[in-house]
Formats: C-alpha cells, structure tokens, sequence
C-alpha cells in the first residue's frame, strides 16, 4: 500500500475514535439530563401533593364559613321577603 493512503487511514481511524468517545459522551449526558428532569417533576408534583394535603383543613373551613354566609344571605332575603309581604298586607288591610 501506498503510504500516504495509510496515514490518511490511521488519521481516520483516530477521527473515528475521537467521535465515538464523543457521542458516548453526549449520550450518557442526554441520559443523566432525562434523569434529572422526571426527578424534577416528581419533586413538583409531590410539594403539590404535600402542599394540598397540609391546606385541605383550612380549604375545607373556609369553604364551610362560605356556605355558612350564603345561608345567611339566602335566611336574610327570605326575612326581607317575609317583611315586605307583611308590610304589603298591614297596608291593604288599612286601606
């Protein structure tokens, strides 16, 4: 063989190599990367969890007080209603 052709082909061969280290590189990076991001959103997810499951008393009260006001609300329309009909009725009987 022609040696120049065999300096091109060692030349090639170490290119070669060089790239392959390379894209173990980059692939064992890309793996750790996927890794790290589903242990992310796993962490996410369970503050999310935790953070709800610490509140839920709390959310459950004031929803509670809610419906306490609303009953209130609905109680004291129904007595403004009741007046009103009341006043209506003294007014037609002094008619």
């Amino acid at each position: 063989m022609n040696p120049n052709i065999e300096a091109e082909i060692a030349e090639i061969k170490r290119t070669v190599e060089e790239n392959n280290k390379l894209l173990k590189k980059i692939h064992a990076t890309a793996r750790w990367n996927m890794m790290l991001g589903l242990i992310k959103w796993v962490v996410y997810f369970a503050i999310i969890i935790g953070t709800y499951a610490i509140l839920q008393p709390y959310i459950n009260q004031m929803l509670g007080v809610y419906g306490g006001i609303q009953d209130s609300a609905s109680t004291l329309s129904d007595i403004k209603n009741n007046a009103q009909n009341g006043t209506n009725s003294l007014l037609d009987l002094l008619k």
